[in-house]
């Protein structure tokens, strides 16, 4: 169905046009459409349209908005730059009374040499200093070009790259930026590339215009046969980072004081560590005392250009060049000795700071898959911190998630004892997931075995277990229970489709950490609340 025309550089010789309502370049709308209906007599419809909104005076098209007429807008060019590339700009408001000033620019090149990305490091103007303070994403940007920023009133949307280089040129300032130099910077030759961000206003929103980034580079191409320096020049558009958070994911609003603590980063630790950094959990520590192995990067984040790295670091890089998260933390220490006093006073005091990272966490996520450091963070976390343990099993074959909530649910040592009470699948209110048998590898180089399966397995696993602790953390309520069993193959091994069951986890009366208070316990023979399966 013929709904949206992208008619640019008007190819098609017919006045672009747009839905006064939703915003969508259209030719007719989905409710006015009929499929027996040819492109013919779609233009027929329209073409009568579009020559009576030209007729229009301004107040007319304006009375008109609300009616079945369509009426030709311009695009705004900020938006619709034919360039294909874009410079990244922070999210801030200049004020008004300020017009123009310095501005330094970092770039990106590709292994050919071509500039790929840029992104605005510093806006500078009479009492006005924005820095970009993310250090992390600025080494992704090594060259350094310094240039100007004017606020462009006559702004006109059909002035090409040359003509508006030739209009402010003249009137472009001796720039004067002061500061210390980043040795790791590359400063480009301000005979070779010049940059002028351009303040201007244009529509923002449909319908609704403010001040949006243009910016116009003048490069050297070379020389003419009688020496005369060629330029070429370029019209980019800038695209503003603003906090869309709110709309996009409006559950992040109750993550915005939230801080979480991930030990182990591997296959399933380094998907939940993305989606709570990407849904705006304000402070993310991660925990892990492993290296970067690129053999694993089939289900862990493992860039080969970071091997050896810290797997935290590496992680910890990443997100916060990538995700919404306040502050990424990383941490590099083996939890099973978190108890363990340790001679070496660097050694010692980090292994402090982690245990009170841990205590003042709003939840600690377990994605370790080793009972001895799930028992030593249950003991962290008891009647303190709320606990989410999640693990996968050999195979792939499932999964599962507990949340254990302090003074409210039982502990991991209560899940053993229930599964200990009833060990199948069938038959358990706290049911064991499938396993493969013959899952478990032990690869060349590792001290420790692990097993078979795909990332989008153990993705499954981890989004599932995401989204228990979002719920938690911004709502404080549970996706149906604490106890979480995914069945992603049948007991044959064949794959099907993921499915999880779901119980609440109450404590169990054999737990020692639960023996002193007899009103928390409950008959493990009796089922839980009910809880049925979970598509």
């Amino acid at each position: 169905m013929p709904v949206e025309v992208f008619d640019l550089h008007d190819e098609l010789g017919v006045t672009r046009h747009r839905d006064p309502i939703r915003g969508l370049l259209c030719l007719v709308h989905e409710a006015d459409h009929d499929p027996t209906w040819t492109a013919a007599d779609l233009l027929a419809i329209q073409l009568p349209k579009l020559v009576a909104s030209n007729d229009l005076t301004h107040t007319d098209r304006l009375a008109s908005s609300a009616h079945d007429l369509e009426l030709p807008v311009a695009e705004p060019r900020t938006v619709y730059s034919a360039a294909p590339r874009r410079v990244v700009v922070p999210h801030v408001n200049i004020p008004d009374d300020i017009a123009g000033g310095a501005l330094v620019l970092r770039q990106r090149i590709d292994r050919s040499g071509v500039v790929v990305t840029s992104i605005v490091d510093q806006i500078l103007g009479p009492g006005l200093n924005i820095q970009n303070t993310n250090l992390d994403v600025l080494e992704s940007f090594p060259i350094a070009v310094t240039g100007w920023w004017r606020r462009v009133a006559s702004w006109d949307p059909t002035e090409t790259a040359d003509q508006l280089w030739e209009r402010l040129a003249p009137a472009l300032p001796a720039l004067e930026v002061s500061g210390d130099k980043d040795p790791l910077t590359v400063e480009a030759d301000p005979k070779v590339l010049t940059v002028v961000g351009l303040l201007v206003e244009d529509e923002r929103d449909y319908g609704q215009t403010g001040p949006c980034w243009m910016f116009l580079l003048r490069v050297r191409t070379g020389t003419t046969p009688n020496g005369t320096p060629k330029h070429g020049t370029a019209l980019l558009a800038g695209l503003e980072l603003n906090d869309s958070t709110s709309t996009r994911t409006p559950i992040a609003a109750g993550l915005a004081d939230k801080k979480v603590a991930i030990v182990g980063v591997g296959a399933i630790g380094h998907h939940i560590a993305t989606d709570l950094a990407r849904t705006g959990v304000q402070q993310l520590d991660l925990v892990d005392m492993d290296f970067v192995d690129p053999n694993t990067r089939a289900r862990s984040f493992a860039p080969v250009d970071r091997a050896g790295m810290s797997k935290t670091a590496a992680l910890a890089e990443h997100l916060r060049a990538t995700a919404l998260a306040g502050s990424v933390g990383s941490w590099d220490i083996n939890v099973t000795r978190l108890f363990e006093h340790d001679d070496d006073a660097d050694t010692e005091r980090n292994r402090r700071r982690v245990l009170r990272t841990l205590m003042d966490a709003d939840l600690i996520v377990d994605a370790t898959a080793n009972p001895n450091a799930t028992a030593v963070l249950n003991a962290v976390a008891l009647h303190r911190t709320p606990l989410l343990t999640v693990a996968g099993t050999p195979g792939l074959w499932g999964g599962w998630a507990a949340l254990i909530r302090p003074g409210r649910t039982g502990c991991t040592e209560c899940l053993a004892h229930h599964r200990a009470d009833h060990s199948t699948l069938s038959n358990s209110p706290w049911p064991a997931p499938p396993a493969d048998a013959d899952g478990w590898t032990s690869p060349v180089g590792c001290s420790e075995p692990t097993f078979t399966g795909t990332t989008s397995s153990a993705g499954a696993i981890s989004h599932h277990a995401s989204r228990v602790a979002i719920h938690h953390l911004a709502e404080d309520r549970q996706l149906g229970g604490d106890y979480y069993v995914a069945t992603l193959h049948n007991q044959h091994g064949n794959p099907v489709p993921a499915s999880w069951r779901t119980v609440d986890l109450p404590p169990h009366p054999a737990c020692e950490n639960h023996s002193s208070n007899p009103e928390q316990a409950s008959d493990p023979a009796t089922p839980p609340s009910g809880r049925g399966q979970v598509a």
